[in-house]
């Protein structure tokens, strides 16, 4: 059978890996504003951020899809940085 390369179809959707689930992400993210001043922090979500919404839209996914991702990994994030403090002012006791 013969495939008809000329035919047109609909174009694939793309599906990202959400990123609130990309642990090693998450963890390095929240360690790293862990041991910066609030200062550095902030300069260092920023450049993390903008370069994963850059890496994003070059994929493919709108504007909407990205907003709820970078969401998404910020609330990961923020729930690493809680957990770690947590531990880390009990000295590991639960």
């Amino acid at each position: 059978m013969q495939l008809d390369l000329f035919t047109y179809r609909k174009p694939a959707t793309i599906h990202a890996f959400p990123l609130d689930r990309r642990r090693k992400l998450v963890g390095d993210a929240a360690e790293a504003l862990n041991t910066k001043s609030y200062s550095q922090g902030k300069a260092h979500w920023t450049r993390l951020v903008s370069r994963l919404w850059k890496e994003m839209h070059a994929s493919g996914l709108d504007t909407q899809m990205i907003e709820r991702e970078i969401a998404a990994f910020g609330d990961a994030v923020s729930r690493e940085i809680n957990i770690c403090q947590h531990y880390r002012g009990t000295d590991g006791a639960a």
